[in-house]
């Protein structure tokens, strides 16, 4: 899956877990089988009930009980089972203890739809009579409340949130908060001034919002100002000021060109490098001139300094670059990099050829350019192919042109590559003769070639199409495992976009399944066959808790990679079942010899992918969520998934602070050592489990 394809565009996707997978060497028992009841009393049961999706098991007596650990796991339950529970969150919102008024606070935040006063004035009244002592480990009560007015949006939100600017126990986040309101709706200019003159008093937080919005005219020069100002402070809120320098426009070029290549975090520097890419020929222009303070040294040594943080800096700067008529001495170094003799390290030498391709990307004019094809002399070259998809969509080539380059693509051997190839297909409305293409790809055996396909198909559809209509229609019928979820949804979509009505009865009875993300892509997918009114309600809870509630996970998780060892320390306390079923894939071998599929420099590393086009799974019952109030700093543990309750044997890193996903992701631990090193491609030689 992608918690990013689109994480970092939106967030970098995010639909909440209220948003990547691959099968395995070893076999790994299945979470189908039937489970024997939880055991360890009343808290155990109410986690089995949250895990089966039953609210109804959550009753009075769990909300009075004298006993903290009861009402925890009752408010837990409710906070991620949604819908009718939320009487019970107001309830449990006055609790004398912190863990029971985080979690109902988190569940009011995110269940707000059609409540939103009522909630919010709950929220604003339990913040002002809390105690500043109310605090239970990691969960910090207040902050719960807060930014979960944040995500309420009320017309009282936006004061209130200013006010406690000034707050000492509430300011930062009150901030965070105000980044969360800013994509529910525009932020006034007073408030714009009030964070800009908090972040100017020391709170780097006040600068997350500007990250989030286009910044105005009327303000850019003095957010601008401060956010360099931050920059001085060493601290990581400052990846915060420079987001949102990014959105200054090209006055914040020199600053941004500072972080770039100053001594800055890597994850400030590949973030600056991706702001330059937005701000026209200025930002350009910075990038061509950073380029040789960018590049590796030349021999032996450079090229081992490629396996470290910087190499992910420069490949931000490449892929951001743009075509340009004025030659670049060190872009032209690049494009040429000697290839490094066989008997290098793979890591390097899979590395200069990313390089050598990402540069040669830049100055070709055609998917067919001699200095393109030639940047990685391999038969089947992955690095080569997507460089030619970049120009493909960059270029203005005739419709035939685009068809033959796809044509080829759509059948390369590596997932990534065809992956890329589908949607590209349907970007582009010019290309005749597409259908074929579809539909040999809907006939793939690999999941991510179908959710490909599915969602190319959706954004350039085909009504009256028969033979694509039977194959889309086929490709839904088939045996899926059950957590195959993300080509299952792309089909659902891409059938509704066809508007093909041999296939209602098929989303409708997605539409009554036990899936809450395949119910919402099946009830938009009916929405466009004319069917506006219906809704597709959650049905009975499920019927078996996952075994894994009954399985002791383990504490550390040991990477041995192509960068180095690297860990994982898990806290299962809030997150059981995906602590449980981590430890089970590492144990059975799952991750040993698999590369890591996914890197964004400055956000996110993911791994659990075998295909590596990010649809691989474990073919296990999906994970259901196990979200909760605890904030994503840089190097926390995530799960990575499509959608609420499609999770299954995919993880991810944070290599930078995300407040955009807390609460829509299962925070699962902490991570140590240099994940920023890692790149797309490197291999997790053995994983291993420590209890």
């Amino acid at each position: 899956m992608r918690c990013a394809r689109a994480l970092l565009a939106a967030t970098l996707a995010l639909g909440a877990c209220r948003e990547q997978r691959s099968a395995g060497p070893a076999p790994v028992t299945s979470a189908s089988s039937a489970a024997p009841p939880a055991s360890g009393g009343r808290p155990a049961e109410l986690r089995a009930a949250e895990n089966r999706r039953d609210r109804g098991v959550v009753g009075e007596g769990d909300l009075q009980s004298p006993d903290p650990a009861i009402r925890r796991a009752a408010a837990r339950a409710l906070a991620r089972i949604g819908g009718e529970g939320r009487a019970g969150l107001l309830r449990l919102l006055g609790d004398e203890d912190a863990e029971v008024v985080a979690f109902a606070a988190y569940g009011l935040g995110w269940s707000c739809q059609e409540h939103e006063e009522e909630h919010g004035r709950a929220l604003i009244a339990r913040a002002l009579t809390l105690p500043d002592t109310l605090r239970a480990g990691p969960l910090d009560a207040r902050e719960s409340l807060v930014r979960a007015l944040g995500r309420c949006g009320t017309a009282e939100a936006e004061p209130t949130l200013v006010a406690w600017l000034k707050h000492p126990s509430m300011r930062a986040s009150a901030a965070l908060a105000l980044g969360d309101l800013s994509v529910r709706r525009p932020l006034k200019e007073d408030t714009l001034v009030a964070l800009t003159q908090a972040a100017s008093e020391g709170l780097g937080e006040a600068m997350y919002p500007f990250g989030r919005i286009d910044v105005s005219a009327a303000v850019s020069a003095r957010v601008r100002e401060v956010a360099t100002q931050r920059l001085a402070v060493d601290e990581p809120t400052r990846f915060f000021a420079v987001r949102a320098l990014g959105r200054c426009g090209e006055a914040a070029v020199p600053e941004l060109g500072r972080v770039l290549t100053g001594n800055f975090r890597d994850a400030e520097r590949a973030e600056a490098a991706r702001a330059l890419g937005r701000l026209g020929d200025a930002g350009q222009q910075a990038l061509l001139e950073a380029l040789p303070r960018l590049q590796p040294a030349p021999g032996p040594e450079g090229l081992a300094a490629l396996v470290s943080d910087g190499f992910g800096v420069l490949a931000v700067a490449l892929q951001e670059l743009q075509p340009s008529r004025r030659p670049s001495g060190a872009l032209a170094e690049l494009a040429r990099m000697p290839i490094p003799e066989p008997a290098a390290p793979w890591a390097i030498a899979r590395r200069v050829l990313r390089l050598r391709c990402l540069a040669a990307r830049v100055t070709a004019p055609r998917p067919e350019s001699p200095a393109l094809l030639g940047c990685d002399p391999s038969p089947q070259s992955p690095e080569r192919d997507l460089a030619r998809l970049a120009v493909l969509r960059r270029e203005g080539t005739r419709g035939s042109v685009r068809l033959a380059v796809l044509r080829e693509l759509v059948q390369s051997r590596d997932a990534r590559v065809r992956s890329e190839a589908l949607e590209a297909l349907g970007a582009f409305k010019d290309v005749e003769g597409a259908a074929p293409l579809w539909i040999q790809a809907l006939r793939s055996e690999h999941p991510g070639t179908v959710a490909a396909a599915a969602r190319g198909l959706a954004a350039r559809p085909e009504p009256g199409n028969g033979p694509l209509d039977a194959a889309l229609k086929a490709a839904l019928e088939r045996p899926w495992k059950p957590d195959e979820v993300e080509p299952i949804a792309a089909l659902l979509r891409a059938l509704g976009a066809q508007r093909f009505e041999g296939g209602k009865g098929l989303l409708e009875k997605h539409c009554q399944g036990p899936s809450p993300t395949l119910r919402a892509n099946a009830q938009a997918a009916l929405a466009l066959l004319g069917d506006r009114k219906i809704r597709c309600a959650s049905g009975p809870p499920l019927a078996r808790a996952a075994p894994e509630l009954l399985q002791a996970p383990a504490r550390q998780i040991t990477l041995e990679t192509d960068a180095g060892e690297l860990t994982l320390l898990l806290d299962p306390g809030l997150a059981p079942a995906a602590a449980a079923r981590l430890t089970d894939l590492v144990e059975a071998g799952f991750y040993n010899g698999m590369a890591v599929h996914r890197v964004v420099p400055g956000f996110v590393v993911q791994f659990g992918d075998r295909a590596g086009d990010g649809a691989g799974s474990a073919g296990l019952d999906p994970l259901r969520c196990e979200t909760s109030p605890l904030p994503f700093r840089a190097l926390s543990l995530g799960v990575a998934h499509e959608g609420r309750d499609t999770g299954s044997s995919q993880f991810f890193v944070t290599l930078a602070p995300t407040p955009h996903l807390d609460g829509a992701h299962t925070w699962l631990g902490t991570a140590s050592g240099d994940w920023a090193a890692l790149a797309e491609g490197d291999l997790i030689h053995k994983a291993r489990a420590s209890r």
